[in-house]
């Protein structure tokens, strides 16, 4: 049997937060169970990328502060601030739980500080990306999907659910997968689960 939470936009952040704690508490009734999360666009974020005098990261924690958020609690055990719970960008390395990660290379949903032109945005993609390897390096367990392409929530944006051919991490020879196949690979351990698009040209199957 298995059970898969997943959630889009913010949903995507209440399933960071929640992933190992629904796996505990289903495990606690059947140990067996195959239990997985995916997050869709949620707060994977280049927070070195910012405009200026305007600081994404720490306005986040000054709106989880005021809304009393909880994190996953075996990170904020050992960052009793919480200051780097608050994202996945540090959060993924407490999941003991099979997680999927899918974002975007310019989601500005749910995004502030943000810069115009060519070269801000430039600078986005190349530190999401360089975040994004960081974690397929220290986790490679963990499953993640970026797309050069402007989206928010991939699952409900045709082009990615299925024209988007992204390039696999691990693949040789030019291997790329688009995004209904790497879930399916995720939720079957049936293929890659790790897939990064070149962030120097936008995706040629990019719609919008």
């Amino acid at each position: 049997e298995q059970v898969i939470l997943m959630g889009g936009s913010a949903g995507a952040m209440g399933t960071e937060a929640n992933c190992d704690f629904m796996a505990e508490m289903l495990h606690s009734r059947n140990p067996d169970l195959d239990v997985r999360c995916i997050s869709d666009s949620g707060s994977m974020y280049p927070y070195a990328v910012h405009s200026k005098y305007c600081d994404p990261h720490l306005l986040e924690y000054a709106a989880y502060e005021i809304w009393d958020a909880i994190s996953d609690e075996s990170c904020i055990e050992d960052n009793p601030s919480s200051y780097p719970c608050i994202s996945v960008n540090d959060g993924f390395r407490y999941s003991d739980t099979p997680f999927l990660i899918l974002m975007s290379s310019e989601d500005t949903v749910i995004r502030i500080c943000t810069g115009n032109g060519d070269e801000f945005w430039a600078e986005w993609r190349n530190e999401l990306a360089a975040i994004g390897r960081l974690m397929i390096e220290e986790r490679p367990d963990i499953g993640l999907y970026i797309a050069n392409c402007r989206f928010h929530v991939g699952n409900t944006y045709p082009a990615a659910w299925s024209q988007m051919q992204v390039p696999v991490v691990e693949g040789d020879g030019g291997e790329t997968v688009v995004l209904k196949d790497l879930i399916y690979n995720f939720v079957n351990d049936a293929g890659p689960i790790h897939a990064i698009d070149n962030m120097n040209d936008y995706n040629q199957n990019c719609d919008n």
